[in-house]
């Protein structure tokens, strides 16, 4: 497993939050897991394909959804899970056009699957194929959230 990749990818969420939401963040503990299992969270993920593939997540508890979205849309408001996820997968485009500058610089041949956001439910998996999960924890004023990222290769 690459660790270019997961600098490159915790980069660009310290860019989004530094850049779009004003906000400071502070990474964590940093871990592999081989069955990664969510709660409730509200989970925006997306894959990354060619020569080399990745699957990545956002994870952010609802407290810092809320707390992200409001930091986003400057509106504090009660948001149906609908409205809540849509503007989650709306931050989560600004971190993937992010990383795909980044990527393009050296990798042209990478190509961004579909973003899919939906709130978790307990032993939901994040991905259909076995594979070592790396989580990266992160702080910020807006609340905590996880990085999660898993090689195909």
């Amino acid at each position: 497993m690459d660790v270019t990749y997961i600098n490159l990818f915790v980069e660009s969420v310290d860019e989004l939050f530094s850049t779009v939401l004003n906000c400071a963040v502070q990474m964590g503990q940093i871990q592999k897991t081989d069955n990664l299992l969510v709660n409730r969270e509200i989970i925006a993920m997306f894959g990354l394909g060619g020569l080399v593939r990745w699957t990545v997540a956002l994870v952010l508890p609802v407290t810092t959804a809320l707390s992200v979205t409001e930091r986003f849309t400057r509106k504090q408001e009660i948001l149906s899970d609908y409205r809540l996820t849509e503007i989650v997968a709306e931050i989560v485009d600004i971190l993937i056009a992010g990383i795909a500058a980044k990527l393009k610089e050296t990798r042209p041949d990478v190509t961004l699957g579909t973003l899919k956001v939906f709130q978790g439910k307990e032993t939901t998996r994040l991905a259909p194929f076995a594979a070592a999960w790396i989580e990266v924890a992160f702080q910020s004023e807006l609340g905590t959230f996880q990085l999660r990222a898993a090689s195909g290769e």
